[in-house]
């Protein structure tokens, strides 16, 4: 009796040929403008504040309404995701984004700044997630990881674009110019995403479309000796239950917690330094250039960061990796406060805590996606994300209390240091649990097999 082969063992098996490459093109691309359009606030918040003639805390409602539409948004798409496919999310989402985009370039007033801004997060939430999902179950189980960590790492260099843009492009065009930019790029990818990339073969294999699967095995690997789609079966659970009940079954409990606060802590302390650094080094009298190039730096050490951890994940394990990582974005968020009056310290300790901060988020978004089964990633992933996202609102609002409070620079960022050492404990006790240890144990087993094994 012939063993029918499984769409994962056809597809680890596969070599990266052009038409995967631009798949992952197309994700990069619309995960770029995701973060590109998630950041740009914080890059133009100083030019608002002058030009409307307001005091910064009147913008925390602004970048809070934001992230809570992000939230709210990952929360509630992504599960559907699991249910319609990770496409036609992906084109919705990206559309609606950058129409909201575009026409925040015309606001007037705070109001009509934070109710765009909530429109706009509100879409990005169901973009991210859902890229990642398909980004991770089309590429084979040896280079899953690094690929995940490169395409979530896309979000923070449309991050740190959006800030080499401000620096470049405010004093000539003005703050409206980036929305602009911001709104017409990923409205036009998105028109293009239906021809450009097509449904996750897994998703499919899932619910049974043999004849879309087969489609897509063809498009993405046209080269490749494709089994009849009759002789592919699935090798993954199917469940048609509400998905989010999933995330806390079949021993999954309490790595959902633990994965939860990572994404919670860790996006505090992303959003929390993205958001108020430039206003908060203003502030305390640092030169606006100075002020503008630190936020920059903070972004491209994410970039560089994600770049770098992805790929000594093949050395070194993931978990504990990002535990040494996030011990020392710690130290060096402690040590900006401190380096003020030393321009060149301040722009190195920015850069490491950008590196370890932004760098080491792709890296959370990896375990999530390697954690969680085909059925419910969309939901696994985004719900860490939406549950991150109120960690991005803490931080946020805490950038405001902080500036009330009138506290020195140096106990700011002594306090702002604690979400990394929390994140820190998280990722130690999930690499403790049984549930992670044998998702752990199955992704290595798949690496040395050439992805034979790994869902």
């Amino acid at each position: 009796m012939t063993t029918k082969p499984s769409v994962s063992a056809w597809l680890d098996a596969q070599p990266l040929g052009p038409p995967l490459w631009a798949l992952y093109a197309a994700l990069s691309l619309l995960v770029a403008f995701d973060g590109f359009d998630a950041q740009v606030i914080g890059f133009v918040a100083p030019a608002i504040v002058e030009d409307w003639g307001i005091r910064p805390v009147a913008l925390a409602p602004v970048f809070a309404a934001g992230l809570f539409g992000m939230a709210i948004g990952a929360l509630s798409v992504s599960p559907i995701a699991d249910r319609i496919g990770r496409r036609p999310i992906l084109v919705g989402a990206g559309a609606a984004f950058g129409i909201c985009v575009l026409i925040t370039s015309f606001v007037r007033s705070v109001d009509e700044l934070l109710l765009m801004r909530f429109l706009t997060g509100f879409a990005l939430g169901g973009v991210f997630p859902n890229a990642l999902s398909l980004g991770a179950e089309f590429t084979p189980a040896r280079l899953r990881t690094k690929a995940v960590m490169l395409l979530a790492g896309c979000f923070t260099l449309g991050a740190a674009i959006g800030g080499a843009c401000a620096t470049a492009i405010i004093p000539i065009a003005g703050w409206r110019s980036l929305f602009l930019i911001g709104g017409f790029a990923p409205l036009i990818i998105s028109l293009l995403l239906p021809f450009w990339v097509p449904e996750s073969i897994k998703f499919l294999a899932l619910k049974g479309a043999k004849a879309k699967l087969a489609f897509g095995l063809n498009r993405i690997f046209p080269h490749a000796a494709t089994p009849a789609d009759e002789r592919l079966e699935i090798d993954e659970p199917s469940r048609v239950s509400l998905p989010i009940a999933h995330l806390f079954r079949e021993g999954r409990g309490w790595p959902t917690i633990l994965i939860w606060t990572i994404s919670f802590a860790n996006l505090l302390e992303l959003y929390f330094l993205s958001n108020w650094l430039p206003t908060l080094l203003k502030g305390a009298h640092v030169p606006i250039k100075t002020a503008l190039l630190a936020s920059t730096l903070l972004q491209v050490g994410g970039t560089i960061g994600t770049v770098l951890l992805a790929f000594m994940t093949g050395r070194f394990k993931l978990v504990w990796l990002l535990a040494i990582n996030f011990t020392v974005a710690a130290a060096a968020i402690f040590v900006i406060g401190f380096s003020v009056a030393a321009p060149a310290l301040l722009l190195l300790s920015v850069s490491i805590a950008g590196f370890c901060v932004g760098g080491g988020q792709p890296g959370n978004n990896a375990v999530n996606a390697a954690y969680y089964p085909t059925f419910i990633r969309a939901s696994g992933v985004g719900w860490a994300q939406g549950i991150g996202r109120f960690g991005s609102i803490a931080g946020s609002v805490l950038g405001g209390v902080f500036l009330q409070m009138h506290l020195s620079l140096n106990t700011l960022f002594m306090i702002a240091s604690a979400p990394s050492a929390i994140t820190v404990l998280a990722l130690i006790a999930l690499s403790k649990t049984p549930s992670w240890q044998t998702a752990y144990g199955v992704e290595r087993l798949a690496t040395d097999r050439n992805g034979a094994n790994i869902r």
